[in-house]
């Protein structure tokens, strides 16, 4: 059955609060890539800190390319572990998990 919803990119939201954002969660089952796309002024305007659910359910490498397009973006990718922020290192294939990117130079272990 299909329903159809009202959406706004990331930029119109943005511009709509008219107010920084500095946290944006986003959890869109695959369309992660789709609504950053609608974000690219926005992510630029405020540089907020990005969670993104990653997750790989075949071998499309969609979760590593979500992670090299937000790298590309001078963004940098973290994990929690072991009770701390860790650097991440892209992999070829994801688990469900959720990753941090925080803006180029925002060093999250020291904080």
């Amino acid at each position: 059955k299909e329903i159809e919803v009202q959406t706004v990119t990331l930029d119109q939201f943005r511009t709509s609060l008219d107010r920084a954002v500095s946290l944006v969660k986003i959890d869109a089952e695959s369309a992660e890539r789709e609504i950053l796309a609608g974000g690219k002024a926005f992510l630029q305007l405020d540089r907020p800190i990005v969670t993104v659910e990653v997750g790989d359910q075949d071998d499309s490498g969609e979760s590593r390319r979500l992670v090299e397009e937000l790298s590309s973006m001078d963004y940098e990718p973290w994990e929690f572990r072991s009770g701390r922020f860790q650097r991440h290192e892209a992999r070829d294939r994801y688990g469900y998990d959720n990753l941090i990117f925080a803006p180029m130079g925002r060093d999250l272990a020291s904080e």
